[in-house]
């Protein structure tokens, strides 16, 4: 609802707290321009990436003793921010809060340190993570304390690196490994059943994985070894892969599909270079562009779920840089943000609010003991 002074007037109280949160809490709310990044430097950095260079950086988060290796906002409720460590835990953040009291749950149980955290588009209170004691756990963070892991799936001989939810079935993980495999998982299936497909063909570590929005039988994989494959989960485990593109580098670190265009497929790499392919065409002609502009390794992509020409891409050079696609490749860069002391190992956009009658009445729950002198008015555009 596009509100105006006049309108306002005639709000009650209580739907001016609603509409009008406070500053804080109307920035996550929106979700448009906010991005999260986690570093070796054992910090998470909020972003409002509308903002000049210089003033970009809005919040940081400490709490991790190691390495900070992947986060995940919850796409019920882009307040809430996950985050994994190579201190073996799992941190719940509230960001709205006051700082040094925005984390709200530490989750425990992996033997080592903890690669990749997802959380299940399909139900807003369940997690899953992976480590490197191969093993994945599922959270269910509506339970109590000490509580929360609600099945432990094991399978993979290696390090478990990347998981990912289909966003089509809430039933359904896939999960990709050191030991060169992939594996799907039906969650609603005892622990010893969970896995119902293993897929493989790549030569070496398989490092990241993603599901096509488009086609809940689609899914991405790219390895160490430079190739990335489509696979088709329709179809029996030897004749799953579809297509395979070379991925125009000796490393794939992470790929992500563009949810404007269900063909769009990105990768990134150890040669600092994005590249772009459309995955309709035949093998050879998928290549469609490439960007460069980063001097390290790549270690994360992400599409910007609010703006269709706007990618995200952060580095072990230090560096997040924002880049706009409808611009030439060599102006595509936008903006570069610097802020972490140490590589940056994982980006994620605040996601569009999957249920935003849900996220309205929690937000109107926080609001309720503020005065709405207190309340700061913003008239959305």
């Amino acid at each position: 609802m596009k509100l105006t002074k006049l309108s306002l007037k005639k709000l009650s109280f209580g739907l001016a707290i609603l509409a009008c949160l406070s500053i804080s809490n109307l920035a996550w709310a929106m979700g448009k321009d906010i991005l999260a990044s986690c570093s070796n430097d054992k910090t998470i950095k909020i972003w409002d990436i509308s903002k000049p260079e210089k003033d970009a950086c809005i919040k940081t988060l400490t709490g991790h003793t190691k390495d900070v290796n992947s986060i995940a906002f919850n796409p019920y409720d882009p307040n809430q921010l996950a985050s994994g460590s190579s201190d073996n835990t799992i941190k719940i953040w509230d960001l709205p809060r006051p700082e040094k009291k925005e984390c709200t749950k530490t989750l425990k149980g992996h033997t080592e340190c903890i690669n990749s955290i997802a959380f299940n588009p399909n139900n807003p209170n369940q997690l899953a993570s992976c480590s490197n004691d191969k093993t994945i756990k599922i959270w269910d963070l509506s339970r109590p304390e000490d509580k929360e892991c609600i099945k432990n799936l094991a399978g993979h001989i290696g390090a478990v690196i990347l998981i990912e939810f289909n966003p089509s079935n809430q039933n359904q993980l896939a999960s990709c490994s050191s030991d060169g495999s992939i594996k799907i998982w039906n969650l609603s299936k005892p622990e010893k059943d969970a896995c119902i497909k293993t897929l493989t063909g790549h030569t070496t570590t398989v490092s990241t994985i993603a599901f096509n929005p488009y086609d809940h039988h689609q899914f991405a994989s790219g390895s160490l070894c430079g190739s990335i494959k489509i696979w088709d989960l329709s179809k029996p485990e030897k004749d799953a892969c579809i297509k395979t593109l070379n991925g125009r580098a000796y490393s794939i670190s992470s790929i992500a599909f563009n949810p404007y265009d269900q063909n769009q497929l990105s990768s990134c790499s150890d040669n600092g270079s994005i590249n772009f392919f459309n995955i309709s065409k035949p093998e050879k002609n998928a290549f469609i562009k490439y960007l460069t502009g980063h001097t390290a390794w790549i270690n994360s992509i992400a599409f910007n779920p609010n703006n269709p020409n706007q990618l995200a891409s952060c580095s072990n050079d230090k560096t997040i840089k924002i880049w706009d696609l409808s611009k030439p490749t060599d102006k595509a860069c936008i903006k570069t943000l610097t802020g972490h002391a140490e590589e940056i190992n994982s980006i994620a956009f605040a996601p569009k609010t999957k249920n935003q009658k849900s996220f309205e009445k929690k937000m109107l729950k926080r609001s309720k003991d503020k005065k709405l002198s207190d309340v700061r008015i913003h008239f959305p555009e």
